[in-house]
């Protein structure tokens, strides 16, 4: 084989990997995601973090979590999980559209004092599984 025919196959090989791993490139929006992520529901908290300070023991505090469905698809919370008995939650029952605000409340009831950390955790059809919410402070 001489040397052009081995530059011509060389060529012609160079040009099919770059066919091939443009076509398994996913398509991007504007913002540089993917499109597959964009697709569907989407949900985007203000703060999945919140520190509420000094709360007093034994009375319930209400934590507030404001969140938007960012996707082009309803947003369907399946459930949410505390990370233990003295944590109830309050979450929608009925689909967020897309671009609508919904609220996720934690109810927490300290029964101990001293510093904290609760989580729950977000089940629903969003992009990103799950979802975990943290809240923190000092029980007096």
């Amino acid at each position: 084989m001489n040397k052009k025919m081995k530059l011509v196959i060389a060529s012609a090989m160079i040009m099919t990997v770059g066919v091939l791993t443009s076509a398994a490139m996913p398509p991007i929006n504007e913002n540089n995601q993917t499109l597959e992520a964009s697709i569907g529901a989407v949900m985007k908290f203000e703060k999945t973090e919140i520190s509420i300070g000094e709360v007093p023991q034994g009375i319930p505090v209400n934590i507030s979590f404001e969140l938007v469905n960012d996707g082009n698809g309803p947003l369907i919370i399946e459930r949410a999980k505390p990370s233990c008995g003295c944590t109830g939650v309050q979450y929608p029952d009925t689909p967020v559209k897309p671009g609508e605000s919904a609220t996720i409340t934690a109810v927490y009831n300290a029964k101990s004092e001293g510093a904290f950390t609760k989580t729950i955790t977000i089940f629903s059809n969003a992009s990103e599984q799950p979802q975990v919410l943290k809240f923190s402070g000092t029980v007096k």
